[in-house]
């Protein structure tokens, strides 16, 4: 019943519903101020009241989906709503790699079982990746490179763009990717001395599939001699990341698990409270979102049968307690993707 939720108001949740008859929901209920398209976004008047919120979304009128016909409802945090016929400002920022490879992947499985959502779950495959690797290849002058740095663009050339802990190509996107982001972003962002968010990845890469050529932060403004171009800035970006990947490789750390920072850090940030340098696969906009030290903290699947199955795993341990040997005790079992079956209890 979706009226038993409409009073809960902060903060916002995606609520799923499901029944053993076979009845499904998802809402994403919370109180929501009624806002203008990219309102609050920037900085507003303060001493002008038509800028200030005028009230907020009725319930009725929040994103909801009920008994779909293609038989699921699915959220990883993407836009719950089309912005172009949906009359309300949300904000955010709604990434869609995860969400899109979630709806790929359940529209293509039939006959679920609690085996395949766990993999499902911990599944690493690199949307991203996918979309973005062809821009790098194709703007490369692969010609130009060293004999190492050749083995490096094969590394990324034959990767199978899954983010688990033995893939060198991961390591390798991940560097250079990032590597033009600071390439093509860095010169306009270092016009202000102001602290200013990065440009996401995701905003990076929808430009350049879009207009790759003509991507208005492709020049380097500090060069007031020339206008760079892209196949010269990608380069620029490899040379950069080059130096960092193949010191890694030495060291036998070009493998994604050793090569990303992997931990569980403790909430107060007591280094001796939390576990450091796990091996473990993951990245940012895989389903298995882990990277740093932010990721899943609970997986859970409940499988509706006549007696009601379930299992989970969350990244630390039965006991809270530091001292304690349980303190810790599921972190290697949720880094290797592992679940426990849970009680469910009828009374």
């Amino acid at each position: 019943d979706l009226n038993a939720i409409s009073t809960y108001q902060t903060p916002v949740q995606n609520m799923v519903f499901a029944t053993k008859a076979n009845d499904i929901a998802i809402r994403q209920q919370g109180l929501y101020p009624a806002k203008w398209y990219r309102q609050g976004d920037f900085l507003m008047p303060g001493t002008d009241t038509t800028y200030a919120w005028q009230g907020y979304i009725d319930t009725s009128m929040q994103p909801v989906m009920h008994n779909p016909e293609r038989g699921f409802v699915s959220s990883a945090n993407q836009l719950p709503y089309n912005y172009k016929n949906y009359p309300y400002y949300m904000g955010g920022i709604h990434a869609l790699e995860r969400g899109y490879i979630v709806n790929e992947m359940l529209t293509n499985m039939h006959n679920i079982t609690a085996l395949d959502m766990q993999m499902m779950q911990t599944d690493n495959y690199d949307l991203h990746a996918r979309w973005a690797r062809p821009i790098l290849l194709k703007y490369l002058a692969v010609n130009d490179l060293s004999a190492d740095e050749k083995r490096l663009v094969q590394l990324l050339s034959d990767w199978n763009l899954r983010c688990d802990a033995s893939e060198e190509g991961a390591s390798v996107f991940a560097s250079w990717w990032d590597s033009l982001n600071i390439v093509l972003h860095g010169d306009d962002l270092a016009q202000t001395n102001k602290p200013i968010q990065q440009v996401s990845r995701t905003t990076m890469l929808q430009n350049l599939m879009n207009d790759s050529t003509n991507y208005m932060f492709i020049d380097d403004i500090t060069t007031t001699s020339k206008v760079e171009t892209l196949q010269e800035q990608v380069m620029a970006a490899f040379k950069k990341s080059a130096p960092v990947l193949l010191e890694a490789a030495k060291k036998q750390a070009l493998a994604w698990g050793k090569f990303k920072v992997n931990g569980v850090r403790h909430i107060l940030k007591i280094p001796s409270f939390g576990r450091f340098n796990l091996n473990a696969s993951g990245t940012w906009n895989a389903i298995n979102a882990y990277k740093g030290y932010h990721g899943p903290s609970w997986r859970m699947i409940v499988h509706l049968t006549d007696e009601t199955e379930a299992y989970g795993i969350y990244p630390a341990g039965q006991s809270g307690n530091p001292g304690s040997k349980y303190y810790d005790s599921f972190v290697n079992d949720w880094v290797a993707g592992k679940y426990y079956k849970l009680k469910i209890l009828t009374k």
